[in-house]
């Protein structure tokens, strides 16, 4: 064997050993559980330095369970009941990144005063939202989501979500929220760049402190240079309206000048009547409403019609005895 190849040798066989090292390394990080609470307990600090968590089972690479999660922010404080997440870390070799599931309950973000921010820089350009790899999520949702403001707390019961995201497009299959009375749904897809063209569909009911039911569904398409938006009003009466929106986008600066922004309204209504119980006035309209225009200056034109909805032999009250 000539010195050469007895170099070659040597060098790959180094490389060899380095390489097995490192993959022992990995294997002890992601595989085990006395890896992963020491690859958290390492990285938590650098989030925050007085972060704690209880307890901790399951793996890196096939997912983990931890509970009392507590991060100190500057700007809020957070503590999370309960995470559960499970997925295949071994999956990115591939690629990709399949998430299962990721639940988590009992979480509380508790905003903190903040010192008054000096003057703030010019923005630069719009971000990127995209990723190296696709991620996707199967099941994911959030339980008992408190938010407290000074004295102010605010609940949501319930978010879910199930969707991807990668290089190009973030894809929403559903976003479900719900809080007391209030829903909201939304699905569809965004641009992961600017101006982040989308295509998404909501549909939202509440219901109002006298306890009158209000829904409706509307599909929003275009980008951040024009938007439009299109809703149904389902309940308690049924209304179409149109929103066009002209905005002053531009690609180096990330920033809107709302007084800039140029809107074009258009609704109209069929055999609008009051809903029961209303106590309005029995009427029926037809119609149509158009406003264009901006800050500075817009146009208004409202055409309609109305009329006395017809008295049914219900609708009379008896006569009294003489």
């Amino acid at each position: 064997m000539t010195r050469f190849a007895r170099w070659t040798l040597g060098s790959l066989s180094g490389i060899g050993i380095v390489l097995a090292l490192v993959c022992a390394l990995l294997f002890a990080l992601l595989a085990t559980e006395r890896g992963g609470r020491w690859a958290l307990g390492k990285v938590l600090p650098l989030v925050a330095e007085e972060a704690r968590i209880g307890s901790l089972a399951g793996t890196l690479a096939r997912g983990i369970t931890v509970e009392d999660l507590y991060l100190p922010l500057d700007a809020a404080h957070i503590h999370i009941g309960r995470v559960e997440g499970v997925w295949n870390l071994w999956n990115l070799l591939g690629g990709q990144l399949p998430i299962e599931r990721l639940a988590v309950s009992e979480l509380t973000i508790d905003l903190q005063e903040q010192d008054p921010e000096p003057e703030p820089e010019p923005p630069g350009p719009w971000p990127s939202i995209a990723l190296p790899f696709t991620v996707s999520l199967e099941d994911g949702e959030v339980s008992d989501l408190r938010v407290v403001m000074g004295e102010e707390e605010y609940l949501i019961r319930h978010i879910a979500l199930v969707g991807s995201g990668g290089v190009l497009h973030t894809r929403i299959q559903r976003l479900a929220v719900a809080m007391d009375e209030h829903r909201v749904a939304l699905a569809g897809r965004i641009a992961n760049r600017a101006p982040y063209d989308l295509d998404l569909t909501i549909d939202w009911s509440t219901r109002l402190p006298d306890g009158l039911q209000v829904a409706g569904q509307g599909k929003l398409s275009g980008n951040l240079a024009s938007l439009t938006l299109e809703h149904n009003l389902s309940a308690p009466v049924e209304l179409f309206t149109s929103l066009q929106a002209e905005l002053p986008f531009d690609p180096a600066v990330a920033t809107i000048d709302p007084l800039a922004i140029s809107l074009h309204l258009h609704s109209q209504w069929r055999d609008l009547e009051p809903p029961p119980g209303s106590g309005l006035p029995a009427l029926v309209s037809d119609g149509e409403l158009d406003v264009e225009g901006g800050w500075a200056g817009y146009r208004f034109r409202l055409d309609t019609s109305l009329a006395i909805m017809p008295t049914t032999e219900d609708d009379v009250a008896p006569e009294s005895p003489a």
